[in-house]
């Protein structure tokens, strides 16, 4: 078998749900998956100002969701450099009760619109997954139940894409028993006020970057100090941990900050807010959370009073890495994508069981090769899996997916070569040669649709 030569890339680790988990799922299946462009949405309820509450919806949009045009001549451009642009709308609209998606049937609130222009200098980047355009709307609330919809409309099409009803209650915060978590991205002290930046990304914390939580605790509560936790969940559960607890910290009252409410900033196409402090009011506490020390997994914050063992507040977060090798998204497909570098005993050992089983006979086998076992990422693995789909992304042709043709094979076990050259003899197919610091290797076109075949090494 030939030596596998990988090079250092920080990267996290797997992440698979139980629905992922399930047998008959193949690479191709998960390219599709992956290819849809990501939208995220988030919702939250803090207490406002005047007596009521400030509802906020914040949302994020890939580029790639976005329907790029190129710059008309006459049109105002950020830089001579820049070739695109794209128009995105956002409409929200706030009902009384609960529809169960019968909007005419409630009473309208309020309704109110979030527009910008993203911009782009290349093709590439209005493709681009790390590039995004994102906002935030609010509403200010009296107390009772209310149902919120979102509508996308992209470059003036003609309907927008309409969310499911979220439905959400406003409690009345003087007396709630119950308190509040944020993800927040950063948080700016700025004497008499405090600005923070949401972390718009729904659900999701980036996987291998730290965030900061803020905790609004009970205003009315007795209890002088509470546990902070961040537990793992089970695969495929919103609610059943491992049993392994990541993190737990002991926040006291007396070092929260008080406000009498929070507002959106004066940047209000931006995910932020903004509140004064205050002797007394809504107490508020910013964590730090050591994100970065956690795998790749889903997780359940919770913070509970000392001594007792009902939170009073509790979230779900999902670990999101954005540019995940696809073969990650499924354990299977992960274990079947080893038959490059194990041999067929081994790969049928790792087939065999549960998919817990499995996944835990993946996780050891790639434990076992972690070059910084210290830490979460496994830049082997992670190398290895792109290096897959580059070999996809790159080699595959009518005949075979990339990773499956010598070209493509090469690359996984080699990676990048010194330099690649490709000559045309007369009479005889093309051929390419990939020089590597210790070989030399020799591939000749099958077709004329860059199939190239291994004819000999030098």
């Amino acid at each position: 078998m030939h030596k596998l030569i990988l090079l250092t890339l920080i990267v996290p680790f797997l992440y698979v749900t139980s629905a992922d988990a399930q047998r008959g799922v193949t690479y191709q299946n998960l390219v599709e998956r992956s290819d849809r462009p990501n939208i995220y949405v988030d919702y939250l309820v803090l207490p406002g100002l005047d007596g009521q509450a400030l509802f906020t919806a914040s949302f994020r949009m890939d580029y790639d969701l976005l329907p790029f045009r190129r710059v008309r001549p006459d049109q105002s451009k950020p830089s001579d450099e820049t070739e695109y642009f794209a128009t995105a709308r956002m409409n929200m609209e706030i009902f009384k009760g609960s529809s169960e998606g019968r909007r005419h049937n409630l009473q309208p609130v309020t309704r109110s619109t979030w527009t910008d222009t993203s911009w782009a200098e290349t093709f590439e980047m209005t493709r681009s997954r790390s590039d995004h355009l994102e906002g935030a709307m609010t509403s200010n609330l009296e107390q009772g139940e209310y149902s919120v919809f979102l509508d996308l409309n992209r470059d003036g099409q003609q309907r927008g894409a309409r969310s499911r009803e979220r439905t959400f209650e406003v409690p009345d915060f003087k007396s709630s028993d119950k308190g509040v978590l944020a993800l927040l991205e950063s948080s700016a002290d700025n004497n008499d006020s405090v600005r923070i930046r949401l972390l718009n990304y729904g659900e999701n914390a980036l996987y291998g970057e730290d965030y900061q939580l803020l905790i609004l605790l009970p205003t009315e509560s007795s209890h002088e100090s509470y546990n902070l936790k961040v537990e793992k969940l089970r695969s495929g559960s919103d609610s059943q941990t491992d049993g392994s607890t990541l993190f737990e910290k002991q926040i006291n009252r007396d070092e929260a900050l008080f406000t009498d409410g929070f507002s959106q900033s004066a940047d209000s196409k931006k995910p932020y807010l903004v509140f004064n402090k205050k002797d007394e009011g809504f107490p508020v506490l910013i964590t730090d959370i050591p994100n970065s020390e956690f795998p790749n997994a889903r997780f359940k914050l919770t913070v509970t009073p000392a001594g007792e063992s009902e939170p009073i507040a509790a979230r779900t977060v999902n670990s999101q890495w954005i540019d995940m090798p696809v073969s990650l998204l499924n354990v299977d497909v992960a274990i079947d994508m080893l038959r490059f570098i194990v041999d067929d005993n081994q790969l049928r050992r790792m087939k065999r069981g549960s998919s817990s089983d499995r996944e835990r006979r993946f996780r050891e086998f790639w434990a076992e090769r972690d070059p910084t076992p210290d830490t979460e990422f496994n830049e082997l693995m992670a190398e290895y899996y792109h290096r897959i789909d580059y070999a996809y992304n790159n080699f595959t042709t009518p005949e075979r997916p990339g990773f499956e043709s010598d070209q493509g094979q090469i690359y996984i076990l080699f990676g990048e070569p010194l330099r690649k050259e490709r000559t045309f003899p007369t009479g005889a197919p093309t051929r390419e040669i990939w020089v590597y610091s210790s070989r030399t290797l020799i591939f000749e076109a099958t077709s004329g649709f860059g199939d190239f075949r291994l004819i000999g090494e030098r």
